[in-house]
């Protein structure tokens, strides 16, 4: 991998701008009439995903989907259009961006409320905090929306992202390249790195330091701020067939997501609904492993929330899985003396563990997919894990 350093043709840094309007007018042309859309919760596996109607009876309309487990399983949750998303670090809590309007809600995207005038969403650092523009101004929202108050008129960007720590912002001129980094709130600003006219699309922030880039066909990664990047992936894909249309980072590092879009679909959108291709890597985008959702095989159901409680309430019978998801072998922590079983998700059993710390490695027969893992000691105490094999 080489490091890439393009250099801006045309007019230098210092040169054109525009008016923060024609900021709005970017973005909102650029993304309001986008299907595909992908955001990452606080939870290991937890994402939002937009995209098309993948139930049977398609009406080939917009669709807000939830996964708790990395793109296995999809809920649907909202039928609307989306200009943007983004998930506030308080688990269930959403926001959407329609037109010049920002929404929120505190049920995973099943019921929503309007909470201020604009667009462009930057999210997931504090509770209840956002970014975003409205109207001339780049502001920072706080309890959910409740509050809002201006950081900057600065009008050198039109996307970016938070970073990892609290006041880090990375800011993205789409037309000219230029990356600028904020670590105070945009108290100051300095511009880090020149993708080039055109060189990069969007950008999106993993652990501490960490930032990737993407254009039409290629992933690039920084490691420092963004004062240097390589490129991580190049796409050998046919622009009319199919693309990769957004990614974001995620719980750890070198881990990506992306959701995929395949084109010339309208026959099988006539048949069968629409199709969805959710993708994550683990090694800095240089690979994707990539699940595809049609509607052959998806049930729907509503998701009414998660029990934060349940995941944190302690219990005497304690029983871990990690890695989760996992693609080659999974380690199983249960008390000494418990009998362990792993079950596919129609209860048939594929698997029985001796106590204690044991590793399950799936047999070649087994596929990728959701286990349900059960632990029970004599006194008829039993958990449950659920994990994700990815081959």
């Amino acid at each position: 991998m080489g490091l890439i350093r393009l250099q801006v043709e045309g007019e230098e840094g210092g040169g054109m701008r525009y008016a923060m309007i024609l900021v709005l007018a970017v973005l909102l042309a650029g993304s309001c009439f986008a299907e595909f859309r992908i955001a990452k919760d606080r939870t290991p596996g937890g994402l939002y995903v937009v995209g098309p109607d993948i139930s049977p009876d398609s009406s080939e309309g917009q669709f807000l989907y939830y996964s708790p487990d990395s793109g296995m399983t999809l809920v649907v949750k909202d039928s609307s259009g989306y200009s943007g998303i983004g998930a506030d670090y308080v688990l269930g809590n959403i926001y959407k961006e329609v037109f010049e309007t920002i929404y929120h809600s505190d049920d995973y995207g099943a019921s929503w409320s309007s909470c201020m005038h604009g667009a462009g969403l930057f999210t997931g650092a504090q509770s209840g905090e956002f970014y975003a523009f409205n109207g001339y101004c780049f502001g920072r929202a706080l309890e959910f929306g409740d509050s809002f108050y201006c950081v900057t008129t600065w009008d050198g960007f039109n996307t970016g992202c938070l970073g990892w720590q609290p006041g880090e912002l990375f800011l993205l001129d789409q037309i000219w390249g230029f990356l600028y980094y904020s670590s105070d709130t945009m108290l100051s600003t300095s511009e880090v790195y020149s993708f080039g006219y055109h060189g990069c699309d969007l950008i999106t922030s993993g652990r501490s330091g960490e930032i990737y880039g993407l254009s039409s066909d290629s992933i690039y990664y920084s490691a420092d701020y963004g004062s240097t990047f390589v490129g991580t992936n190049t796409f050998s894909l046919e622009p009319e067939e199919s693309s990769l249309m957004e990614i974001v980072g995620g719980g750890f590092s070198g881990e990506l997501y992306g959701v995929y879009v395949d084109y010339h679909v309208d026959e099988y959108y006539e048949q069968h609904g629409g199709n969805i291709r959710i993708c994550y890597s683990r090694n800095y985008g240089a690979t994707f492993t990539c699940l595809s959702h049609t509607a052959e095989g998806i049930t729907f159901d509503t998701l009414t929330g998660i029990d934060e409680s349940q995941t944190s309430r302690p219990s005497r019978l304690a029983l871990y899985a990690y890695p989760n998801p996992f693609n080659s072998a999974v380690t199983i922590s249960a008390p000494a003396g418990a009998e362990v079983e792993v079950f596919d998700v129609k209860g048939r059993r594929v698997a029985e563990l001796a106590s204690g710390d044991q590793f399950w490695k799936p047999e070649p027969s087994v596929g990728s997919g959701v286990y349900l893992v059960r632990a029970k000691i004599g006194d008829g105490q039993t958990a449950t894990k659920r994990v994700v094999y990815l081959k």
